[in-house]
């Protein structure tokens, strides 16, 4: 393909720097791919209101909500035809998480067979995130169709862990694993301060909340009665709450992260046991290991690949684990500081922003290819 006249790079992804996944897999390389002369578009198939209504942030009622699905829908389809016609201006196509009807993904390859397809989000299972009737079911399973259709034509795919590679290899055999980087430059730990109220933290959405908070709710209450010293500060979830333990609760907003990460002396991790978490890393507790706090997590799904028990948090399998785990750091500053101080390291070694677009860049050149 001749690149006289060509930008390298298309992004088409499915949100804004509002969706941790658009933000974590595409917006923060940018900087890099500039640095290193290259140049990109980056086309968005959905607004922030969508996403906002949709993942519960903004409220809406339910004729709203499904007003807002209908129609941006049926828009997405006439954006995703448009950008599919524009491919042909680019070296390469790289679409992120969004799933493209196949004639629409045919078209586009026809025009512009040089296509990087990343994915987070096993096919085998549908998405209880966004499972809320019987339409809705239809649809997602009907998006797997096209997940699986696009992981199987496009040129090279990029799997954010192992677990989700594995499955893509049994439909294309040019898979790159790149997990989910941050920028531990940006990203440090704070000054420690000492204070008596010890801070459990979590950071997330309201659609993940209620799926997840629940798996420990129960804890609290006899958390709390033993420790009456720790609060709770829920970050992005929403309406999500329960009784027996002091809450904070507010609102995520990116340039708040850092400080709302900062405010936790220990992060929470919970995740179900469900199909679907099985190919689920936690971006949070990358973040928790960024800032150096320890923290506990559901032993399942491929937190164990993550969680060296002891060293940069804690497992948990039950509801008595996670008490006695989270009262050990509770009680225990200076294990609180010397697991943070471990993840930190790991989150160096393993999860650098830098050293992974260094990868990053060497896929998009090999697309070219």
């Amino acid at each position: 393909m001749d690149s006289g006249n060509k930008n390298n790079v298309l992004f088409i992804t499915s949100f804004s720097e509002i969706s941790g996944s658009s933000r974590t897999i595409v917006f923060q390389f940018l900087p890099f791919l500039k640095k290193a002369g290259i140049t990109y578009k980056v086309r968005i198939i959905y607004p922030d209101n969508f996403f906002k209504i949709q993942m519960g942030i903004e409220p809406a009622d339910k004729v709203k909500k499904r007003i807002n699905l209908v129609f941006h829908l049926f828009l997405s389809l006439a954006k995703r035809f448009y950008y599919a016609v524009d491919a042909k201006n680019y070296e390469v196509v790289f679409i992120q998480k969004d799933v493209f009807p196949k004639s629409i993904f045919w078209f586009l390859r026809r025009l512009n067979p040089n296509v990087i397809y990343e994915f987070e989000e096993s096919f085998d299972h549908v998405n209880p995130f966004l499972k809320r009737g019987f339409l809705s079911g239809l649809m997602l399973r009907y998006q797997l169709g096209l997940l699986k259709n696009m992981v199987e034509k496009a040129k090279l795919v990029i799997a954010v862990n192992d677990y989700i590679a594995e499955t893509a290899r049994k439909f294309n055999n040019r898979v790159i694993v790149i997990c989910e980087p941050i920028n531990t430059e940006n990203i440090k730990p704070a000054k420690p301060e000492k204070h008596d109220i010890i801070m459990l933290g979590w950071i997330g959405s309201p659609s993940t909340a209620s799926i997840f908070l629940k798996v420990i709710k129960s804890v609290f209450p006899e958390l709390y009665k033993k420790h009456p010293n720790i609060r709770l500060k829920l970050v992005g979830a929403g309406n999500f709450s329960f009784s027996g333990i002091p809450i904070i609760k507010k609102d995520w907003h990116l340039n708040e992260e850092l400080s709302d990460l900062h405010s936790f002396d220990i992060g929470l991790m919970p995740l179900d046991d469900g199909p679907f978490s099985k190919g689920h890393l936690g971006h949070k507790m990358i973040q928790y290991m960024c800032v150096g706090i320890p923290f506990v997590a559901s032993n399942t799904g491929l937190n164990p690949l993550v969680v060296k028990n002891g060293v940069n948090g804690f497992l948990a399998s039950s509801e008595e684990e996670w008490f006695e785990k989270l009262s050990l750091l509770i009680e225990n500053e200076d294990l609180r500081r010397q697991l943070g101080q471990n993840g930190r390291k790991i989150a160096e070694e393993l999860f650098s922003l830098e050293k992974l677009a260094k990868v990053f860049i060497n896929v998009i050149e090999e697309a070219k290819q």
